[in-house]
C-alpha cells in the first residue's frame, strides 16, 4: 500500500483527467483510496476500477470520494464489484454528490455482487444535463421494486443513452420496475441495454421496455439502438 499512496502523492495537483485500474490488487487499503480522494478537486473525467480490491471497497473509502466529487466533474466511470463491506449509506453520500454535480453528463457505476446493498444504495436523483447512465446493481440480492421505481422516475429528460443490469435481482417486478421504467425513457433516447440473467420476469419485462422503444421509434420517426440480454430458461 505505500508504493500505491507514493504514486497518488505524486500526481499532478491541477490534473483534469484521471484513470486509475487497479482491478484485483490486493495491497490497496481505504487509506489509498482517501489518499486519492484530496486530488479530485479539478478533476474532468474520473475512472477508478477497484475490482476485487476488497481492502479498498469499504464504506469509509467510498464516503471519502463523496466528499471530495469536484463540480467541474463531467464523466465518471467507477468500478465497486465485490464490495462486500460497501454499505447502502455511503453509496447514498456518492450518488447524491453526483447528483449535484452540475458539469456531469456521463456517470457509470458498477457495483454488481456487493451482498449489503439494500434500496437506499439505488440513485433516485440526478444531474439535470445527464447524458449516459450506465448502472450495474447484479446480483444484489436485496434490491426491491421500491428502487427500481425510484429511479425510473428520475431518469432526466437529457438522456441519449442508458444501461441498466440488475440481473440476479430477484425481488423486482415488471409492474414494481420495468413497467415505469418503461413509462419514463426520455423520447430522445438513443441507445438502451438492460441485462436480465437470472430475472424470473425476465421474458415480460423485455417485452415492455420493447413494446416502450417501439413507441418511442414510432412517435419520433427515428430508430432507437436496443439490447436486451437474459438467461433463456426465463
Amino acid at each position: 500500500d505505500d508504493g500505491i499512496r507514493e504514486l497518488i502523492a505524486a500526481l499532478p495537483p491541477e490534473v483534469s483527467d484521471l484513470a486509475l485500474n487497479f482491478a484485483m490488487n490486493p495491497n490497496i487499503t481505504t487509506a489509498s483510496v482517501i489518499d486519492l480522494a484530496a486530488k479530485l478537486t479539478t478533476l474532468s473525467t474520473f475512472k477508478l476500477n477497484l475490482l476485487y480490491c476488497s481492502k479498498a471497497l469499504t464504506s469509509n473509502a467510498v464516503k471519502s470520494l463523496a466528499r471530495a466529487i469536484p463540480r467541474t466533474l463531467r464523466e465518471v466511470h467507477l468500478d465497486f464489484r465485490f464490495g462486500e463491506e460497501i454499505s447502502s449509506e455511503s453509496l447514498t453520500w456518492l450518488f447524491a454528490a453526483l447528483q449535484n454535480a452540475p458539469s456531469l453528463r456521463v456517470l457509470e457505476a458498477n457495483c454488481s455482487r456487493c451482498p449489503q446493498l439494500t434500496d437506499n444504495a439505488f440513485p433516485d436523483g440526478f444531474a439535470k444535463d445527464l447524458q449516459v447512465l450506465k448502472l450495474s446493481f447484479g446480483w444484489c440480492p436485496l434490491i426491491t421494486d421500491h428502487a427500481g421505481c425510484a429511479m425510473a422516475r428520475a431518469l432526466p429528460k437529457s438522456l441519449k443513452e442508458i444501461m441498466l443490469n440488475v440481473s440476479g435481482c430477484t425481488k423486482l417486478s415488471v409492474e414494481g420496475t420495468f413497467l415505469p421504467l418503461s413509462r419514463n425513457l426520455p423520447d430522445g433516447l438513443q441507445r438502451f441495454e438492460l441485462w436480465l440473467h437470472d430475472l424470473p420476469c425476465a421474458k415480460r419485462a423485455e417485452q415492455t421496455i420493447e413494446k416502450a422503444i417501439d413507441d418511442i421509434e414510432e412517435r419520433k420517426g427515428k430508430a432507437i439502438e436496443c439490447v436486451i440480454q437474459r438467461s433463456d430458461r426465463f
